[in-house]
C-alpha cells in the first residue's frame, strides 16, 4: 500500500491563502480545504486513515495526492525510501533495482520517515545490544553492523533498528526519563540469524561501501556538478559553513575533488562538546590550513555569552523559539562573513540533507535564510541519505568526529534540547560537571511542536 508523503513545505498565511513550496520558485497554490489533508500526508498515515481523520472520501484524498504528485511536492514513502537489502550478498544497497554484485532482486528495508539510516557506533550499539538482551532475550556480539533510523512521530522521537535488512526493534523515547522509554520487539529479532560470522562493523561497512560504489560515484558527480553550477552566481569566493561533522567532511572532500577555492567559517557557541571543539581546532584546522584552496576562520564565543543569554530569556530555551540562533549563532556567523566579504554578496554552502528530518526535507535545494543578508544558501548534498554519507566516509577514508563514537548522531551543543532524548541523557551522564551550569534553567524539546516547522 502506498503511503503519501509531502516533500515540500506547506504554508498558510494570515489571509488564509495556502501553498505548497517545492524547489525555489516552484510554488503550487492549494485550496484551503486541502491543507489539513496534506498535513496528514506525513508518511505515517495511509490514504484510508487520512480520509477517516479528515472526514473526506478516500477517493478525494487520492485525487489531491495525484494532483500534486511529482517534483518536490508530494510522493510516496515507498518512492522516497531508497534503501534496499540483498539477501544473497548480505549487504545494503542504495538506489538500486538489482544487486550489482550478484544480479539478485532486492528487498526494500521498511523504514519509516525520515528513511535516513546511520551506522550504530559504540555507545548506541551497546544500548541496543542491552535492549535486545533484556526485551528479546537475544544475545549478540559486540561488533556487528546495525543500522538505525531516527524519526519523529506524534512529536516523539523513535528509533528503528535493522539487522540483515529487517527491523528488529523500535524504541520510543517518551520524554527524558529512561523509565518512560518503550522498547518494541519485532518478530524479526527472533527470526534473523545472529550467529552468521561477522567481520566487524568497520570491515562490513567497507564491504558495503564497495558494493555501493556505482551509487556513490553518481551522487558524488551530481554534487560536484551542482557546485560547478552555483559557483558562477557571484564573483566572490563561496563560503562553506563548516562544523566538523560528517556532512562537513564530505563537503570538504567534494570541494577538493572539484578543485574549488572556498572560504570556511566555523562558529562555536561556547557550549560545544569539549571533544568536538578539540577535534576541529586542534586536529582539523592545522590540516585544512595547509590546503591552499581553503581559508578556514573561526569565531568561538565565550561560555558566558550563552549562559548570560539564558538569563535574558527567562532561563528557558524552547524548541519553538530557539532564541540561541538569533542571539548566538547568527551574530557569530555575521562577524565572520563581514570579515570575509564586507557588504558583498556571496554563495553560502550548507550541508543539510533532505533525509535528515521533516523540517530539512521541506527545504529547497537553494534558498535564502532569515538573518543572513547578502547570501544565498545552497545545499550540494541535499539528496544524500545518512547511509550515503557514512559509506562515502568509509570509501574516502575521511576523518570522523569523535562525538559519533561517543554516541551522538549530530555535532551540536551539549545541552541542545532539540535532539533525541537518548543523546541528552547520554550528555548528562558523560558531562555531569557541565550540566551543573544548567541548574535552574528549563529546556523544552519537540513536545507539542510541529517538527515540520521547527528548525532542527
Amino acid at each position: 500500500m502506498d503511503t503519501p508523503l509531502v516533500l515540500g513545505r506547506l504554508k498558510r498565511d494570515s489571509s488564509g491563502r495556502c501553498a505548497l513550496l517545492g524547489h525555489a520558485g516552484d510554488v503550487r497554490a492549494i485550496p484551503g480545504d486541502w491543507f489539513d489533508t496534506l498535513s496528514l500526508m506525513d508518511g505515517f498515515h495511509s490514504m484510508q486513515e487520512i480520509a477517516v481523520l479528515t472526514g473526506n472520501d478516500e477517493a478525494a484524498v487520492r485525487e489531491i495526492f495525484q494532483t500534486l504528485r511529482g517534483g518536490k511536492h508530494v510522493s510516496t514513502l515507498q518512492d522516497w525510501n531508497v534503501i534496499y537489502w540483498c539477501a544473497a550478498c548480505r549487504t545494503y544497497l542504495t538506489r538500486a533495482t538489482a544487486c550489482p554484485g550478484c544480479g539478485s532482486s532486492l528487498k526494500q528495508v521498511p523504514w519509516l520517515p525520515p528513511c535516513d539510516p546511520w551506522i550504530l557506533f559504540e555507545q548506541e550499539y551497546e544500548f541496543v545490544r542491552q535492549a535486545l538482551r533484556i526485551h528479546a532475550g537475544v544475545e549478540i556480539d559486540a561488533d556487528r553492523l546495525l543500522l538505525g533510523n531516527n524519526g519523529i512521530c506524534n512529536n516523539r522521537f523513535f528509533w528503528q533498528i535493522a539487522y540483515d535488512g529487517r527491523i528488529v526493534l523500535r524504541i520510543d523515547f517518551n520524554g527524558l526519563n529512561r523509565s518512560s522509554w518503550k522498547v518494541i520487539v519485532h518478530e524479526a529479532a527472533h527470526e534473523v540469524n545472529w550467529r552468521v560470522p561477522s567481520q566487524g562493523r568497520s570491515a562490513e561497512a567497507l564491504r558495503m561501501a564497495a558494493a555501493n560504489q556505482d551509487s556513490l560515484q553518481k551522487i558524488e558527480a551530481d554534487s560536484i556538478a551542482f557546485l560547478d553550477e552555483v559557483w558562477g552566481y557571484y564573483d566572490t569566493t563561496p563560503l562553506m559553513y563548516f562544523s566538523g561533522g560528517k556532512e562537513s567532511m564530505v563537503m570538504l572532500r567534494l570541494l577538493e575533488k572539484a578543485g574549488r577555492k572556498t572560504n570556511l567559517a566555523f562558529v562555536g557557541t561556547g557550549l560545544d562538546f569539549p571533544e568536538d571543539a578539540r577535534f576541529l581546532l586542534e586536529e582539523l584546522k592545522p590540516e585544512i590550513d595547509r590546503n591552499p584552496i581553503f581559508d578556514l576562520r573561526t569565531n568561538v564565543a565565550a561560555e558566558d555569552m550563552f549562559l548570560g543569554a539564558f538569563e535574558l530569556e527567562g532561563n528557558r530555551l524552547d524548541a519553538r523559539s530557539a532564541w540561541c540562533r538569533e542571539r548566538i549563532k547568527v551574530p557569530l556567523k555575521r562577524a565572520l562573513t563581514e570579515e570575509f566579504y564586507g557588504d558583498r554578496h556571496f554563495v553560502a554552502l550548507e550541508g543539510s540533507r533532505w533525509y535528515e528530518n521533516d523540517f530539512r526535507r521541506s527545504h529547497p535545494g537553494i534558498n535564502f535564510a532569515r538573518g543572513y543578508d547578502k547570501q544565498i544558501w545552497v545545499h550540494p548534498i541535499a539528496r544524500w541519505t545518512g547511509l550515503d554519507v557514512w559509506l562515502y566516509t568509509y570509501a574516502e577514508k575521511l576523518k570522523v568526529n569523535p562525538m559519533y563514537g561517543m554516541g551522538y548522531q549530530r555535532t551540536t551543543c551539549w545541552m541542545c534540547p532539540i535532539v533525541n532524548p537518548f543523546h541528552l541523557d547520554l550528555s548528562k551522564t558523560q558531562y555531569p560537571e557541565l550540566w551543573k551550569k544548567m541548574a535552574n534553567k528549563e529546556l523544552v524539546g519537540l513536545d507539542n511542536v510541529n517538527p515540520r516547522s521547527t528548525p532542527f
